[in-house]
């Protein structure tokens, strides 16, 4: 005859076989689990009757508790029970009968672990991440290569002008620079036993997500703050020849649209995007007239504003006190070496004797900012 543990382990049984197979359960299942639980509580119900037998065997031969106007040793509530009580439970009990029985004390379950069972809920809450990925505001260009070279026409001509008839023509100066983007790794690593693996089949599958998303948070960082020193991205906030406006005494929304007229009037280009902290963004979004109204509408919206048409993107990845505007189709392009991928080995020190596996979460790519005066560094945000 099985034991409660074991027909529990068997209900258990039933629901991660379900998990693991990511699905819900069958009728059949259903009936075998709510079945074996039905078992656990009539067997822990027979328990526990016969422990309060026992304990009452105790209390009457010893009359070491009081019990009431009937006790040999008078005096004293005790469990509210006198010794005729206490019999006629124990009669019952035995006989396999109910009795009646009014308690004078207060029936807690507190202390009494075996008489309920908890609610597992499957699956594990994530880890909260960013989701917005810098990388998607460029176009992205395949690459079998581990460096991207690229020509820049980094002064074009300045010297057409009017000509008289039979006069010789000025000659133009153009200078064409080599730029050369190396491409950079970006990875993390996590040993993790066969048992995890195995038996937390939503466990597992939700550390693989989070590893991916780490490398994706590593990755917003290069983008727009890598120092360009190997094994580093140069990212968009430390490449030389970038734009750059101060606020100084102005608001955040003047400093950004003086910005934007920087690209305007520098490389010509119209304003495709804006990078902000949160922190700079709430003094934008609470911007008001001086008639006490808020500039860009009502700050509880849903709708996202706009800054003077380009697309704002809010991220804690942009540092504090610094935004970004710029044309993003003109400024860079991401060259993709190989994407993210994840891989599972035991090829690692120790690992296959001690039953370990090692999860490494990798990417291979490289930031080219073809043309820096698309991009305006705004400083000093508040």
């Amino acid at each position: 005859m099985k034991t409660d543990i074991q027909h529990l382990e068997d209900a258990t049984s039933i629901v991660k076989r379900a998990e693991r197979e990511r699905r819900t359960l069958t009728d059949a299942e259903r009936r075998l689990a709510e079945f074996a639980l039905k078992q656990v509580e009539a067997i822990r119900d027979r328990k526990a009757v016969t422990r309060q037998i026992e304990d009452m065997n105790g209390s009457l031969n010893k009359a070491a508790v009081g019990f009431g106007a009937n006790s040999p040793q008078g005096g004293g509530s005790g469990i509210g029970f006198d010794r005729d009580d206490l019999e006629s439970f124990k009669e019952a009990a035995l006989r396999g009968r109910s009795a009646d029985m009014s308690s004078k004390a207060t029936l807690l379950l507190a202390g009494h672990s075996g008489a309920s069972i908890p609610d597992y809920q499957p699956g594990v809450v994530s880890f909260s991440r960013e989701q917005f990925r810098v990388r998607s505001l460029f176009p992205i260009i395949p690459t079998e290569h581990p460096t991207v070279h690229y020509q820049v026409l980094s002064t074009g001509a300045a010297q057409a002008a009017a000509v008289a008839e039979g006069a010789a023509k000025p000659e133009a100066t153009v200078v064409l620079t080599q730029s050369v983007a190396p491409v950079r790794k970006l990875a993390v690593f996590l040993p993790i036993s066969d048992e995890a693996v195995l038996d937390g089949a939503a466990f597992f599958q939700d550390i693989l997500n989070d590893l991916t998303a780490d490398l994706v948070r590593s990755e917003n960082a290069q983008i727009l703050s890598g120092s360009g020193t190997a094994p580093n991205i140069e990212g968009l906030t430390v490449v030389a020849g970038t734009q750059t406006q101060a606020r100084g005494t102005d608001s955040n929304m003047d400093a950004i649209l003086k910005g934007q007229t920087k690209l305007r009037t520098g490389p010509f280009l119209e304003p495709t995007d804006v990078i902000l902290h949160p922190n700079n963004f709430e003094t934008v979004r609470l911007a008001k007239g001086s008639d006490g109204t808020y500039i860009l509408g009502n700050p509880l919206s849903q709708d996202r504003p706009s800054l003077g048409g380009a697309r704002l993107h809010i991220t804690t990845d942009m540092t504090a006190g610094t935004g970004l505007v710029m044309n993003s189709g003109e400024a860079a392009r991401v060259y993709l070496r190989s994407d993210v991928r994840v891989e599972i080995a035991t090829e690692h020190g120790e690992f296959f004797r001690s039953n370990l596996r090692a999860i490494v979460a990798e990417e291979r790519l490289t930031l080219a900012v073809r043309r820096p005066s698309a991009i305006v560094k705004v400083t000093g945000l508040n």
